[in-house]
């Protein structure tokens, strides 16, 4: 085969096949247990006692700054929250005696694409990106499974729910994490359409034209 055909064959085979070539980045293990960062808009959900009544949720100001009635105003955004966590328990038991503070965090997720109902649901760091979708209602039956996409700051992670269900590898069990997002595509046609098949096979011709006068 000459060497101009050759590249009409692959030209042809990486039309017809546009995801067979798609990379997958590898996920982060699914049960890491990660430290939690604070962004502005997250949840603080703060349980006194004995002073109960200073309970609550505190929403992290656009400042960074989450502002408590009985403790006062701390900047907490960026920083992980077990750091926030013993900042709270210390300033709390500088002020009773055997005071207990438990904190734990509550971000909004969004889920969009190929689900029942795309939107923003609040979720802590004990849950996963398949809860996420169940909060979402699941995907759609036009859903790409094995191209779930997890953005997490400045990484895509590629997650295979298709291989899942078929192996029962844990792809969607990776923790959640604030600021991340989930798209679910919808399932791209592996065959072209008559108008790209006939364009790939012009293109196809052209190139074999030109090799035979150089």
């Amino acid at each position: 085969m000459s060497r101009s055909l050759r590249l009409a064959v692959l030209f042809l085979a990486g039309a017809l096949l546009p995801g067979a070539a798609r990379a997958q980045n590898v996920p982060p293990e699914p049960h890491a247990v990660t430290d939690v960062i604070l962004r502005p808009g997250d949840i603080m959900r703060v349980k006194f006692w004995p002073e109960q009544q200073y309970s609550g949720d505190y929403e992290v100001e656009t400042s960074g700054i989450v502002a408590m009635p009985l403790l006062g105003e701390m900047h907490v955004a960026g920083q992980p929250l077990s750091a926030v966590r013993a900042e709270v328990r210390d300033r709390y038991r500088s002020m009773t005696t055997n005071g207990v503070a438990i904190v734990s965090l509550q971000f909004r997720v969004s889920v969009i694409g190929q689900v029942a109902r795309p939107g923003l649901y609040p979720m802590d760091a004990t849950q996963s990106v398949f809860d996420a979708l169940s909060q979402a209602g699941g995907p759609t039956n036009v859903a790409d499974l094995s191209q779930i996409r997890l953005l997490r700051a400045d990484h895509v992670i590629v997650l295979n729910a298709a291989e899942e269900l078929r192996t029962g590898a844990p792809m969607l069990s990776v923790l959640l994490e604030s600021g991340d997002r989930i798209v679910v595509p919808e399932k791209q046609n592996q065959w072209l359409t008559w108008t790209n098949a006939l364009t790939a096979l012009q293109t196809v011709g052209l190139i074999i034209a030109l090799a035979r006068h150089p």
